[in-house]
């Protein structure tokens, strides 16, 4: 007897609802009780896709979602970090010494 293949379920592509949980997801709100920001819990971020606590979980399991929360917790945590300073190296005698006069060591 001949093994039936198995077909490769297709899943649709990522709607409104999901970019709207992952950004729920990986930005703190601020909360009016405590006046701190917090993280929403999984059931309140389901609350207000509109989804329940589990169809929020079976999206999370998903790869295409996982990329896209990776993706948006990184861009975000990005605007949190500080930019480095960029620091010049001086290319003449006259810039070195107007940084020795003034850091006061000449």
């Amino acid at each position: 007897m001949a093994k039936r293949k198995r077909r490769k379920r297709t899943r649709p592509p990522l709607d409104d609802r999901h970019y709207t949980a992952i950004y729920l997801m990986t930005r703190p709100f601020y909360d009016k009780k405590t006046g701190k920001k917090r993280w929403l819990t999984r059931q309140e971020v389901a609350d207000m896709v509109g989804v329940s606590r589990m169809q929020l979980w079976r999206w999370e399991q998903r790869k295409d979602f996982q990329r896209e929360h990776d993706k948006a917790l990184k861009a975000y945590l990005r605007t949190l970090k500080p930019k480095k300073p960029r620091w010049t190296v001086p290319s003449s005698a006259d810039e070195i010494n107007a940084i020795l006069r003034n850091s006061g060591i000449i």
